[in-house]
């Protein structure tokens, strides 16, 4: 959600997808870097983010074997790329006029997983965006499936 007429970030609401690598070197630390895009609701601003975050995680089938759940949290920093699109009436024609509010992004969230085996699993996340000051931070979730390999 963003605030004061913001369209720096994304706007009031945006639906949108993503993708993410993560690799644990330790069983409890990681990292990860993603990649995600969007549509802000209202006035059709597309937009994406890439960041790059530290994760801990804790699998609680570590001290119960038949609970699968890991809750984590993250933070870390990259960048959202903004593109709106606005269409503007000259001379009778509509010209498609595009301009840019690239910015550096911070995030910090957690959230939890779920593995259905040890590979395959269901995971929902929140996270709390810094982007250039508090009249462009949003807040965003996720969810989705997660493949472990």
């Amino acid at each position: 959600m963003g605030f004061y007429d913001n369209h720096r970030a994304i706007g009031e609401h945006a639906w949108g997808g993503g993708v993410d690598g993560q690799y644990f070197p330790l069983q409890y630390l990681g990292v990860a870097v993603e990649g995600n895009f969007f549509n802000a609701v209202p006035g059709d601003f597309f937009g994406s983010t890439v960041t790059g975050n530290l994760v801990l995680r804790y699998p609680l089938d570590n001290k119960y074997p038949n609970l699968h759940l890991a809750p984590y949290v993250f933070g870390g920093v990259g960048g959202i790329f903004n593109e709106s699109n606005h269409f503007t009436p000259i001379v009778g024609r509509e010209f498609n006029r595009r301009g840019s509010s690239d910015e550096v992004l911070g995030d910090v969230g957690g959230g939890l997983e779920y593995r259905f085996t040890p590979h395959i699993g269901l995971f929902s996340d929140v996270r709390y965006n810094f982007v250039n000051g508090p009249r462009n931070d949003f807040m965003s979730t996720r969810f989705g499936i997660r493949y472990a390999f």
